[in-house]
């Protein structure tokens, strides 16, 4: 008898692990995403600064539409 409480109580322990382990994996897996997601912001958002500081005068704004047409060209 005391070696099935025991044999149970080792089949409890390590589900109660798994479970623990799975929990841990799914806040990992959203924690992660929202890294991502707050990467992808802040790149977003960069991107945006740089855009207007670059092309914040008509010669630059010229400039890079030269070079767009330029490239369909070669294309």
């Amino acid at each position: 008898m005391g070696d099935q409480i025991q044999e149970e109580a080792k089949k409890a322990a390590n589900k109660i692990i798994e479970d623990a382990k799975a929990v841990i994996n799914t806040e990992k897996q959203a924690a992660l995403r929202d890294v991502r997601e707050q990467v992808a912001m802040f790149s977003l958002e960069i991107s945006e600064k740089l855009l207007k500081k670059n092309l914040s005068d008509d010669a630059s704004q010229k400039e890079l539409v030269d070079k767009l047409v330029k490239d369909l060209k070669l294309n």
